[in-house]
């Protein structure tokens, strides 16, 4: 789905109207078969489209005017020291009955996603708030996960980066046993993300957490494919502003388990270690897809704030 609006929109996102669907989307003049969910956040009751929406006492709310060209969006408090901010959970496609019961596409595996939203933080921020999104597979009872695509920040550094887990064993059996099992996942590209250790590979280059680029909106987009039966033929890869920032191919996603496709996505909030202070994040037009989604506009991306030479992953 390439999204294409006027030049004046492109430059300055003006003619973004409150309530205006996305090209592309359900309710647009031309709707895209890939696209799974839309969510501009523009109308009322913005929690009864996701099958949870922890607000965490009022951290994580829809607000009007903090969306892009003064739309409706998504508002993140964090206050000092606060860990959680809140998340919302969408469920598509098919799932065990142990899950939320499918919002869409309710007989379908998904073995390809697409996600793209949009990101922007208040000037004077500070810090790198860890987690931002996830795709998963809910594989078996309690919520067990098969696979998660973790879209998270390096450690402590302001970049993206990815952390492919799956929660099949090498025999191709589901080993986890509720959500989040650590202990019993298989890390595809390497430790998790607060740990050193990390191949370059899986780091963005554009500093969307570094003080210089508040109060800007980031276009990101992740997309995770599953591996073909008994093939370790993975991806995991995302984008800022049209751009590739990090790329993991021959992922062995799942070896031959087929039970379920990936079937939710969570937009989180979560702060390891805890703000350093007050911080507030912004977030806007989510997008989820079977192909290519795009930035609004498609507008050739901005240089980043600090070129790619300027950091290196942090050393083991």
């Amino acid at each position: 789905m390439r999204i294409h609006f006027p030049l004046a929109l492109a430059a300055l996102f003006g003619p973004l109207t409150a309530g205006a669907a996305e090209s592309g989307c359900p309710g647009s003049v031309s709707p895209d078969p890939n696209v799974i969910f839309c969510e501009n956040y523009d109308t009322p009751d913005v929690s009864s489209r996701f099958v949870e929406h922890n607000q965490q006492g009022g951290a994580f709310v829809q607000a009007a005017g903090v969306g892009m060209a003064g739309s409706p969006g998504m508002k993140v408090t964090y206050g000092p020291g606060q860990v959680s901010a809140g998340w919302m959970i969408r469920s598509f496609g098919r799932a065990p009955p142990s899950f939320y019961p499918p919002q869409s596409h309710a007989q379908q595996d998904f073995r390809e996603i697409y996600w793209r939203e949009y990101v922007r933080t208040e000037p004077g921020w500070s810090g790198a708030p860890h987690k931002l999104s996830r795709v998963y597979g809910i594989g078996g009872p309690n919520w067990s996960q098969s696979m998660i695509a973790h879209l998270w920040t390096a450690g402590d550094q302001p970049h993206m980066a990815l952390d492919p887990a799956s929660g099949i064993s090498t025999s191709d059996q589901l080993v986890t046993t509720t959500y989040n099992d650590f202990a019993n996942l298989r890390w595809l590209g390497g430790a998790n993300p607060i740990d050193p250790g990390w191949s370059g590979s899986k780091f963005g280059s554009t500093p969307v957490y570094a003080p210089q680029n508040a109060n800007r909106w980031f276009c990101i987009e992740a997309h995770a494919t599953l591996n073909a039966p008994g093939q370790a033929d993975g991806v995991f890869e995302f984008w800022i502003d049209g751009r590739r920032e990090a790329r993991l191919e021959g992922l062995n996603w799942v070896g031959s388990w087929q039970d379920f496709g990936i079937n939710a996505i969570s937009l989180e909030n979560y702060w390891n270690g805890g703000s350093p202070q007050q911080n507030v994040r912004y977030r806007d037009n989510l997008v989820v897809s079977r192909a290519r989604i795009g930035c609004l506009g498609d507008k050739p991306p901005p240089a980043p704030s600090l070129r790619p030479s300027d950091w290196q992953p942090p050393s083991p």
